[in-house]
């Protein structure tokens, strides 16, 4: 369950970012929503892959790369919706969701 529910977040995620980078007004926000993209679309596929791996047999280093690549995203993400939109709240309830997914997987795992 925590599996497709992680994967729907990331590529909502990765999909909210792409439609941001579309119609950003500067590069810095291009840039951002384009690697915050990238970061929640490198999740989704390690969501997918999770999937057919069993939990005992997963890394602590895969653990780790995901709370890393989650953060990173975050922040990208972030930073390019709430320049986009002029608004620090509304970035939240749009990429939030896939922090706190990212988090549980994370904390989960230990």
């Amino acid at each position: 369950m925590l599996e497709i529910l992680s994967f729907m977040f990331f590529t909502g995620g990765g999909l909210v970012m792409l439609f941001i980078a579309a119609f950003a007004v500067t590069w810095p926000q291009r840039i951002a929503a384009l690697l915050g993209a990238i970061g929640y679309g490198i999740l989704g596929f390690l969501a997918v892959e999770s999937m057919s791996v069993d939990i005992r047999k997963r890394k602590s280093a895969d653990k780790n790369m995901i709370l890393l690549i989650t953060l990173i995203s975050f922040a990208f993400s972030y930073y390019a919706l709430s320049s986009y939109l002029k608004n620090y709240f509304a970035p939240l309830l749009l990429v939030g969701p896939g922090l706190l997914v990212g988090l549980w997987i994370f904390f989960k795992g230990k």
